[in-house]
């Protein structure tokens, strides 16, 4: 415990203001007796790491006490409130993330703001992230939000202190959900696939598809397209932009697949579409495959013949 404390605030570039989720800072403190931080309240969401040691947190239910591999979380407008044993002390490293998206996406996780063990602190994982926040430009801050989410995911993990985490200790139950979360934060990334986010969550594909597929009712590269053709559709309503710049804003990097996609799911062509304005924006982003239903189509032919 040599290092008491440090931290980076990101850079608030005009990328970064455009984001409803975003990394705020990060960094780590030291928590012992004699040199406790004052009680300071919160305007992002922080989540917390025991790095080694043993001290403790308040939070509205009660004190806890935090032991190397617990993590605990505290919401915006939540005070911290530290406190450490006679003779003990701790060190934990943090990241904060804001955005009016920010808790809600916290939320979908659905773990406890109160500790809760997670397993050995990443942290190869905080000092990528300290590095990247620390360049301040665009590039930095968006590796800097993928590598901030992957400590998010990670610390999600809930294993026994006794086993390795993953072996009989029940932390497949939030895999479904992970993986829808990250699919609505990164579908417009054209490298967002099934494999990516498995490797994400580390975990195996089949058993992510597995996974999504029971929890969802839907595969889970069915809902990627789905979200894809449904941020399409809104581009082509409300922009201008060309058919090809709307596919790989809208996270396909082939045009002549995201053609093929959009006129399987809505009957008609992007073009067509857009000219026509008979697209129906709830089936793409219901709860309609990339296949859609067979009555659709009729519906669709039906509607052009007439």
């Amino acid at each position: 415990m040599k290092q008491k404390f440090e931290w980076s605030f990101a850079a608030f570039t005009d990328l970064a203001s455009k984001f409803p989720f975003r990394i705020r800072s990060c960094g780590k403190a030291m928590i012992r007796q004699g040199s406790l931080p004052k009680p300071r309240t919160l305007c992002s969401l922080e989540v917390l790491w025991c790095t080694s040691g043993i001290f403790q947190v308040v939070f509205p239910e009660g004190k806890f006490t935090m032991r190397q591999g617990d993590v605990c979380c505290y919401l915006p407008g939540e005070t911290h409130i530290f406190d450490a044993p006679p003779g003990e002390g701790g060190q934990y490293r943090w990241v904060a993330f804001e955005g009016s998206f920010s808790v809600e996406f916290w939320k979908r996780f659905g773990v406890p703001r109160t500790p809760h063990y997670a397993g050995e602190c990443p942290e190869e994982h905080f000092a990528i992230l300290y590095d990247l926040i620390r360049r301040r430009d665009d590039a930095g801050v968006l590796e800097a939000l993928s590598e901030g989410v992957k400590l998010l995911i990670l610390s999600t993990r809930t294993a026994h202190r006794d086993k390795p985490a993953g072996e009989g200790t029940g932390n497949e139950k939030n895999y479904a959900t992970l993986a829808r979360a990250l699919a609505d934060l990164n579908y417009t990334d054209p490298r967002m696939n099934v494999s990516e986010i498995a490797e994400s969550l580390s975990i195996h594909r089949v058993h992510l598809a597995r996974e999504f597929k029971r929890a969802c009712g839907t595969t889970l590269s069915a809902y990627l397209i789905r979200r894809r053709l449904a941020c399409a559709a809104d581009l082509l309503r409300n922009t201008g932009l060309s058919v090809k710049s709307v596919a790989v804003k809208s996270g396909f990097s082939d045009p002549a697949y995201f053609t093929r996609a959009f006129r399987r799911a809505a009957g008609v062509s992007p073009q067509k579409f857009r000219e026509e304005e008979k697209g129906d924006l709830d089936k793409l982003s219901g709860t309609q495959t990339e296949e859609m239903r067979p009555e659709n189509h009729t519906k669709k032919r039906s509607r052009k013949n007439g």
